[in-house]
């Protein structure tokens, strides 16, 4: 029988409907870390071999010629003469990527905690999808490609991984996973929810510029270094979409969703069924 809300009923609604239940917050960062370990043991053992690697490079070189994307050797160049821009950059490159998600996490967790178990499913199913490439279709980096008359200088060997912070322990132990470009994945991917999850106002039009801001900043960095080549980052949007649809088409077939009763929806969370941007 429909639970009538209206008049003195909807208090006796609001103190029925149930709150997101959630780990505390130790219980959730030892899981995330868990995963994560997981992910980069996984990601060294799918490491291709050089040979196809370097045949698909060739590939995205003449599909990049094609569509008049082929700009990152002249990127890479102007980089490269200005060693302050470099070392920052490597800085960036080196660490934004491992700081801004769990920081994403963070805020959905303690701000928006209705959609916080969405955005780790896509997130999770993002980094899947990524093994997934790593494993079937290695592909070389700009900074390990050569040939088709481009050239590329590595500003990770040339001035330190981390710029003047690196002590040689900067180490990557799969050169080849390149496509999808992870880094392009989750940047989008902090926007995106970061944009999804806030009421965000004319007054707070900055946030969601800031948002866009990082994925696009990332693209120009992985570029730059000869980290990604640009269809590295349309990989890493696809990825992204996969996983956002895949992930929402589970929730919609999932049984005993919690619709939100009137008055009960968290500030700047998306209504059931409503898209996600």
């Amino acid at each position: 029988m429909p639970l009538d809300v209206e008049g003195g009923d909807e208090a006796v609604a609001l103190r029925a409907t149930p709150r997101p239940s959630r780990l505390p917050w130790w219980a959730e960062a030892m899981i995330l870390f868990a995963l994560y370990q997981g992910f980069e043991q996984l990601r060294g053992l799918v490491v291709g071999r050089g040979t196809p690697a370097q045949r698909h490079a060739h590939w995205v070189v003449d599909l990049e010629r094609w569509t008049w994307t082929l700009h990152e050797a002249r990127l890479n160049q102007l980089v490269v003469a200005h060693k302050t821009l470099a070392q920052a950059m490597n800085i960036y490159y080196g660490t934004i990527h491992f700081v801004v998600p769990p920081l994403v996490l963070v805020w959905l967790w303690r701000r928006h905690p209705a959609q916080y178990r969405r955005w780790l499913a896509i997130l999770a199913a993002l980094t899947i999808v990524g093994l997934v490439f790593f494993a079937t279709f290695p592909l070389a980096p700009p900074r390990l490609y050569s040939r088709d008359g481009v050239h590329f200088v590595d500003t990770s060997t040339r001035y330190g991984g981390l710029g003047p912070l690196d002590r040689g322990n900067f180490k990557d132990n799969n050169p080849y996973a390149a496509m999808p470009s992870l880094h392009i994945a989750w940047s989008t991917w902090c926007a995106c929810a970061v944009i999804s999850a806030s009421a965000l106002g004319r007054r707070r039009r900055w946030l969601r510029w800031l948002a866009l801001l990082y994925p696009a900043l990332t693209l120009l960095v992985v570029m730059a270094t000869a980290n990604h080549w640009f269809l590295d980052g349309v990989g890493g949007w696809l990825a992204l979409a996969l996983a956002w649809w895949g992930v929402d088409a589970w929730r919609r077939r999932t049984p005993f969703r919690r619709a939100p009763v009137r008055g009960t929806q968290e500030r700047g969370a998306v209504p059931v069924g409503a898209p996600g941007i």
